[in-house]
């Protein structure tokens, strides 16, 4: 895996093209087995709740609290569960739909591929 990456990084240099090192291809062995959107979802799962407190309370500290927390929880979880590889790119026109525990939907699409960008859509069950 790390041979792969640092042929790359070589044919890149000898190539002149050194300024060009964010266009080197990662071996797909290097990424996590689940794609971004799955990572996403994967993060929804394990914050659920902490959404749906902040949409209880009228306080706006205290819903920014739990923001913050579904927020900040998503970060700490999404390298443990991956075992701190990236996950693999999105195809475009992959989507997604999930129905949490809490019946909570969640609508995933990946609209654009360069610049990579996802569209996310959360209702409360």
């Amino acid at each position: 895996v790390v041979s792969d990456f640092l042929k790359g990084l070589a044919k890149k240099v000898v190539a002149g093209q050194i300024l060009d090192l964010m266009k080197i291809s990662r071996p797909a062995r290097m990424s996590d087995h689940h794609t971004l959107l799955q990572a996403v979802s994967r993060d929804f799962q394990l914050c659920d709740n902490k959404l749906q407190h902040a949409a209880a309370t009228t306080d706006p500290m205290e819903r920014l609290k739990w923001i913050l927390g579904f927020y900040l929880g998503g970060l700490h979880t999404a390298p443990m569960e991956s075992a701190g590889k990236a996950p693999l790119n999105p195809i475009l026109g992959e989507t997604l739909q999930l129905k949490l525990s809490s019946g909570t939907e969640l609508f995933c699409e990946q609209i654009s591929h360069h610049p990579p960008i996802s569209a996310w859509q959360l209702f409360d069950g």
